[in-house]
């Protein structure tokens, strides 16, 4: 995990350190996003396969249910 800078540590940095931190800290970002994206995604899968129609499923259920009834 990254140091964690105090205001006092920072406001002593040199330009050209903040500028690589910040830089640093984008791409981290960028990198998160791009994660919190794909995991958003295959929670949807999983989601549209664990409770999606599923026309076999209810199919049969449904001849199963209708057979019983009539």
């Amino acid at each position: 995990m990254a140091s964690k800078y105090t205001e006092d540590e920072l406001n002593k940095c040199s330009k050209k350190v903040l500028i690589s931190l910040f830089l640093a800290m984008q791409e981290q970002m960028e990198q998160l996003n791009r994660n919190m994206e794909l995991l958003t995604e295959q929670v949807a899968i999983a989601n549209q396969k664990r409770f999606g129609r599923s026309s076999e499923k209810t199919g049969n259920r449904w001849s199963a249910f209708h057979e019983r009834m009539f």
